[in-house]
C-alpha cells in the first residue's frame, strides 16, 4: 500500500471522521464520463456531505446535479461577485501582455486561471462549506478509501490541530516558484522526494485558507473596482475535467461592490454550516421548480448572497474567532489581482498553482497541522497517455472514458488515485464542437 496511512478501510475512514462532515469542491468546464466516474467514486470511498461543482451553465448543471443525489451545482460567473473569465482574461492581456486566448496543453490560459480562483475563492462563496473541505480535480478518481484528517500524536502538545493529508509527487514548475516568491518573500515548498504538492486535490481548513486570501489581498495593485472586466461572454474556456471558462458581468459591477461592503460584515462571524450561497441545482431539487432558475437576472450574485447569509449571523459571533481574523480586511477580488501581477510572462502558461501555494503557505506557518504522505500514491493516466488513446477504439463514440476493468487493475497496483485528464490529449476530440454540452455520456 503506498503512502503512510493513505488508503485504510472503510470502517477505519468512519472512525476517523466520526460525525464530522467533509465536503467536496471541484471546478469542471463540463459533465463528462470521466467526471461521473469522479463523482461516484468520491461517494464510495470518501463519503462526502455534498459535492459543490462550479460549472458555465445551467444545462450542465442538470448534467452533473444528476450523478448524484448528494451535488450542488453552481454557475461560475455567479459564485463570487464581479469575478468572471473576461476580467481574468482582461487582466492577462492589459498586465502581462499575453494573448488570453492562448492554448497550452489543451486548455485556454484565461479560462486556466479562472478555475484556480474558484478553488480557492470557495471558502469565501459557500459559507455552508464544512470546517476541512477537499477541493478536488474532478478529472481525478479515487480508487479505494483514503483517510484525510488525522488526529494529533501523541507528542503533540496539548490543543494541536487535526492534521490533514498531504500528497506528494507533483511536478516542478518554475513559474510556480517564482510567482509564490513574488508573492510571499518566501520560496516555494517541496516535499522531502524533491517532488511539489501539485497533486490534484487537496485538503483545505477554511480559516487557514481564509487567512491566506486575506495575506494575498494586503498587498493587492488595487481593489475589484479597478479592474475592468470588459462585456459578457457566453463562450467557454479553459480545458480538461478541471479547466474553468465563461462569461458574466464586469469586476466593476454593483454586485462586486456588494461583496466588498458584505465582506466586512464577516468579520465578526464564526463558520456556519447552515444556509446556500449562490444559485445552485441539486439532484434533489425539482428541475422544473422555477425557484432553481440558475442564470435569472436581478439578483445579487452567488458571493453576495453567501456573504448576506453570514452577515445575518454576525451578531451572535465572537469577535477574533479564527475566521473573523482571517477576513477581517480583506478585499473580495484583491487577492485575484495580486496573483496575476506576481506572474512573469514568460512562464504564464504555468504560472501559479492553487495547490502548491495554500500548501506552501500553510507548511510555513502551521506545519502541525499537516500529514505528509511517505510516498506518491496516484499517476497521471492508468499506464500512461498512449493506454487512454488506444481504450477509446473500443466505445463506438471513440471517446476517451476510464472503463471499469482498468480502475480496478490500477487499484490492484496500490494506486489510491488515477488522473484521466482527456483533455490534454489531443486524440480525446474532447474540446470539438460536438462535446460542447457534454462528453462521453
Amino acid at each position: 500500500m503506498r503512502g503512510q496511512l493513505s488508503a485504510v478501510t472503510q470502517q477505519q475512514e468512519e472512525q476517523q471522521r466520526g460525525s464530522t462532515p467533509i465536503d467536496v469542491v471541484g471546478v469542471s468546464l463540463k459533465p463528462s464520463c470521466v467526471t461521473r466516474a469522479s463523482v461516484h467514486a468520491l461517494n464510495a470511498y470518501l463519503k462526502p456531505r455534498v459535492i459543490h461543482v462550479v460549472t458555465t451553465n445551467a444545462e450542465k448543471c442538470r448534467i452533473f446535479a444528476s450523478f448524484a443525489p448528494n451535488v450542488e451545482c453552481h454557475i461560475q460567473d455567479e459564485l463570487l461577485g464581479g469575478l468572471t473569465v473576461d476580467a481574468v482574461g482582461a487582466y492577462i492581456e492589459q498586465h502581462l501582455g499575453i494573448d488570453q486566448h492562448k492554448h497550452f496543453k489543451g486548455r485556454e490560459l484565461s479560462g486556466w486561471y479562472m478555475q484556480q480562483f474558484l478553488k480557492l475563492g470557495s471558502a469565501l462563496a459557500l459559507p455552508q462549506l464544512s470546517q476541512h473541505y477537499v477541493v478536488w480535480d474532478l478529472d481525478m478518481i479515487l480508487l479505494r478509501p483514503v483517510q484525510v484528517l488525522f488526529p494529533p500524536g501523541p507528542s503533540d502538545p496539548a490543543g494541536s490541530p487535526t492534521r490533514t493529508l498531504v500528497n506528494i509527487g507533483g511536478s516542478v514548475s518554475p513559474g510556480y516558484m517564482a510567482t509564490f516568491r513574488q508573492l510571499m518573500r518566501r520560496p516555494l515548498e517541496f516535499a522531502p522526494d524533491g517532488t511539489s504538492f501539485v497533486t490534484h486535490w487537496m485538503v483545505v481548513y477554511k480559516p487557514y485558507l481564509l487567512e491566506f486570501l486575506r495575506e494575498l489581498s494586503q498587498g493587492a495593485p488595487g481593489n475589484s473596482k479597478s479592474r475592468s472586466g470588459g462585456g459578457s461572454s457566453s463562450r467557454l474556456r479553459g480545458g480538461g475535467g478541471g479547466g474553468g471558462g465563461g462569461g458574466g458581468s464586469s469586476v466593476g459591477d454593483s454586485s462586486g461592490s456588494v461583496a466588498g461592503r458584505e465582506l466586512h460584515a464577516e468579520a465578526a462571524r464564526r463558520d456556519v454550516d447552515s444556509g446556500a450561497a449562490g444559485r445552485r441545482l441539486s439532484s434533489s431539487s425539482d428541475a422544473g421548480d422555477d425557484d432553481a432558475g440558475i442564470g435569472d437576472t436581478g439578483e445579487v450574485s452567488g458571493a453576495s448572497r453567501g456573504l448576506r447569509q453570514q452577515q445575518q449571523h454576525a451578531a451572535a459571533t465572537t469577535p477574533g474567532s479564527d475566521q473573523a481574523s482571517a477576513t477581517r480586511g480583506l478585499d473580495p477580488l484583491g487577492w485575484v489581482w495580486r496573483i496575476l501581477s506576481a506572474v512573469e510572462p514568460s512562464s504564464a502558461d504555468l504560472g501559479f498553482s492553487e495547490y502548491a501555494s495554500y500548501i506552501s503557505w500553510v507548511r510555513q506557518r502551521y506545519p502541525a497541522s499537516q500529514q505528509l504522505a511517505e510516498s506518491k500514491t496516484w499517476i497521471r493516466h492508468p499506464f500512461g497517455q498512449g493506454t487512454v488513446k488506444l481504450l477509446r477504439l473500443l466505445r463506438t463514440d471513440r471517446c476517451c472514458c476510464p472503463s471499469a476493468w482498468l480502475l480496478r487493475l490500477v487499484r490492484l497496483l496500490g494506486f489510491v488515485y488515477t488522473g484521466y485528464e482527456v483533455g490534454h490529449i489531443e486524440e480525446c476530440r474532447y474540446s470539438e464542437p460536438q462535446y460542447a454540452a457534454s462528453y462521453g455520456l
